[in-house]
């Protein structure tokens, strides 16, 4: 029962970043402010290119995918190598949450800019979740 619990979670987590990511390739502005470290306290007006936005969107749509197929068990043939993507992906995320130590994640030192606000209640809560619940997938399967 837990099983498909984690997996609707992270399937709905990933399909919402991926889609936010999505939107600001197509020019939506909302939430793109804090999503970008500053050294400063005024908000990012510098915004990362649309290959590189498309990139993170796709990465994140297809880590939903993943889990979507285990959540459906899917009988798809894929390398051997793509089941190490059950503890990549958390190990990821998890590794976000720790941060750098200077502007980004729970130890960093630059905390009264926006982007660390927002890290700090947003980012990196959903960064935890996702990777206490990856990883949970991936001692289940």
């Amino acid at each position: 029962m837990a099983l498909p619990l984690l997996c609707f979670f992270l399937v709905l987590t990933f399909a919402a970043l991926g889609g936010i990511h999505i939107y600001w390739l197509l020019g939506g502005r909302w939430g793109l402010s804090v999503a970008i470290p500053t050294k400063g306290p005024e908000a990012s007006t510098a915004y990362p290119p649309p290959v590189a936005t498309l990139a993170v969107a796709l990465a994140l749509l297809g880590c939903g995918a993943y889990y979507l197929n285990i959540a459906l068990d899917t009988p798809l043939h894929l390398p051997d190598w793509v089941h190490w993507a059950g503890w990549v992906i958390p190990a990821a995320f998890a590794l976000r949450a720790v941060g750098e130590f200077n502007y980004v994640g729970l130890f960093k030192r630059v905390k009264d800019t926006p982007f660390a606000q927002a890290d700090t209640r947003v980012f990196v809560p959903i960064c935890l979740a996702v990777a206490v619940a990856g990883f949970g997938v991936a001692l289940l399967v």
